[in-house]
């Protein structure tokens, strides 16, 4: 096979550019990458349009621009001349003295008239005021006339010189004294074979012995004075018996006792038993102060 010969073959040349005329401005890179992607995503003509819109927009408000209008003359409605204000009219003498000004004032005074016949009623003599009826007076049958000046009435003193009755107090009525109900407690307490009675027990005593034995402590009674409550000390290891223990029955805290109702106590190191028994539950009358003192 014959080989082809080489030598014949001739390169391409190169195509010719244009040449660029001297003196040309290139355009920077971004500028020139900017166009040619507005170009192939063809918004060349709506950034061209946005463009015009920016700097014909401004000019075109401006220029047709109307003239304001000529501002309205104010009329004032009819009877408007009563709250016009008012106006010092210039006096071609100087200033006009106040006294005169207050004389004016005093003729258009509404009251000197009323002012003058109450002056005219009050100037005579005391003894001939008359007196117009009121609706008290018509309905206890007193009438119209002069009447005379009022002394106050005296008042009796008693014969065995003693200060008179207080007749603002109501006539010496005696003063409502105020009272408080408190409860009162009866019991039968101490150590068991050798209980002992102790009457009006107070709410907070301690019981059967407040420096020996201080077992229970009366609380209160109940609003239907039925019941009796009493704290219990700590000292106390084993409750039983009659009434009702708080938070357990064999953890005594606080107890609830009835009239007639008995409740045994184990006290101390020692172990002495010690009982209670509510006799009388009922209710005393006593002064603020002195329940306030308990």
């Amino acid at each position: 096979m014959k080989r082809p010969d080489l030598s014949k073959l001739k390169p391409k040349s190169k195509p010719k550019t244009a040449a660029k005329p001297r003196g040309a401005i290139k355009a920077p890179p971004f500028l020139d990458d900017l166009y040619r992607d507005m170009r192939d995503r063809r918004l060349l003509l709506p950034a061209l349009a946005l463009i015009v819109a920016i700097v014909a927009v401004p000019v075109a408000l401006s220029a047709s621009k109307e003239p304001a209008p000529a501002p309205v003359a104010f009329v004032p409605p009819e009877g408007a001349e009563a709250v016009t204000p008012a106006v010092l009219a210039e006096q071609p003498g100087g200033i006009r003295d106040y006294r005169e000004r207050l004389d004016e004032l005093k003729s258009k005074n509404p009251f000197e008239s009323a002012a003058s016949a109450a002056a005219a009623t009050t100037s005579g003599d005391p003894a001939d005021i008359i007196v117009t009826p009121t609706p008290d007076s018509a309905a206890t049958g007193s009438t119209s006339g002069t009447t005379s000046p009022s002394t106050p009435a005296e008042t009796p003193v008693p014969s065995d010189g003693s200060a008179p009755p207080d007749s603002s107090s109501g006539g010496g009525e005696p003063k409502t004294e105020i009272r408080v109900a408190v409860p009162r407690l009866d019991v039968a307490a101490g150590k068991q074979g050798d209980a002992r009675a102790i009457n009006d027990v107070k709410p907070g005593d301690l019981l059967p012995s407040k420096r020996n034995a201080p077992i229970a402590m009366f609380l209160g009674a109940s609003s239907n004075l039925k019941f009796a409550h009493f704290a219990i000390s700590d000292n106390v290891t084993e409750a039983r018996g009659d009434g009702r223990c708080r938070p357990r029955p064999n953890d005594c805290e606080f107890l609830r006792l009835s009239e007639g109702e008995k409740r045994t106590f184990v006290y101390g190191e020692d172990g002495d038993r010690y009982t209670l028994k509510v006799t009388d539950i009922r209710e005393e009358l006593i002064r603020p102060r002195k329940a306030s003192a308990e």
